[in-house]
């Protein structure tokens, strides 16, 4: 018998894509497991981010199925209760910075509060334990009355993953969220994010531009290139040959 963990949370089949003329998504299936570490790798121009979106359900794909818990997408009718199951964090972070600290995390708490307490909310701050529990996981509780607007990147970033803790999602999804950071906080951001993940038992799947940190912390590399999956390994079998050819340009010789 299959164990929970063994289990597919989301199932792609035949997915296309196409804005305009041009196709960024071409007949692409995909498994992502329980509490499975994924990083999605590749070229500009790859596809990475609109997948991200489709599994976000932020756009919908021209073609092919999509199965989130066994159950069509379309199945899940109210965006709530979608928030209950995924959760994404843009590149831009999606933070309001002349908004406090903790109003931006509570933004979080969106998915399971009305209108009148969403707006609320940002008067009176509501639910503010639970706010400031995820401020404090992610080392920011010093800065929960601070205008967004004046921290730094890195800050920022961390202010975005305690808004997801907030919102507590089976799946969490991150595009580029280390792309704008030196590499030494890059590298405490994601051990930040997979360690949460862990000890969650959380899905993530995350966009990344590094292929050293995708290595370093994620169990399996999925790379993509004009739409299509080149391949897809656990994140130690992946080769320098496989990486070379992923990010080789069309028309170079092995000399060049």
């Amino acid at each position: 018998m299959m164990n929970e963990e063994q289990t597919n949370i989301y199932e792609l089949h035949n997915i296309t894509k196409t804005f305009g003329e041009k196709k960024i998504i071409s007949s692409l299936s995909i498994n992502f497991k329980r509490n499975e570490l994924v990083a999605i790798i590749g070229p500009s121009g790859a596809g990475k981010t609109t997948l991200l979106n489709i599994l976000a359900n932020v756009i919908q794909p021209n073609g092919g199925q999509i199965l989130l818990d066994q159950k069509p997408v379309q199945n899940y009718k109210n965006s709530k209760i979608y928030a209950k199951k995924v959760g994404i964090i843009h590149q831009q972070f999606d933070l309001v910075g002349k908004l406090a600290v903790i109003n931006n995390v509570l933004a979080g708490r969106f998915n399971e509060w009305n209108l009148g307490k969403s707006l609320l909310s940002l008067i009176i701050p509501q639910d503010k334990k639970i706010a400031l529990n995820a401020l404090e996981r992610v080392g920011m509780k010093a800065f929960t009355n601070e205008k967004t607007e004046n921290l730094s990147g890195g800050e920022q970033q961390r202010v975005a993953i305690a808004r997801i803790l907030v919102q507590n999602p089976e799946i969490v999804l991150a595009d580029e969220p280390v792309s704008a950071l030196d590499p030494a906080r890059a590298d405490d951001i994601l051990e930040l994010l997979t360690t949460i993940a862990k000890t969650e038992k959380k899905t993530f799947v995350a966009v990344i531009h590094s292929i050293g940190l995708a290595r370093k912390y994620f169990d399996r590399i999925i790379a993509m290139k004009d739409g299509m999956v080149v391949f897809d390994l656990p994140a130690n079998k992946v080769t320098d040959d496989e990486l070379a050819n992923l990010y080789k340009i069309e028309g170079q010789t092995e000399n060049e």
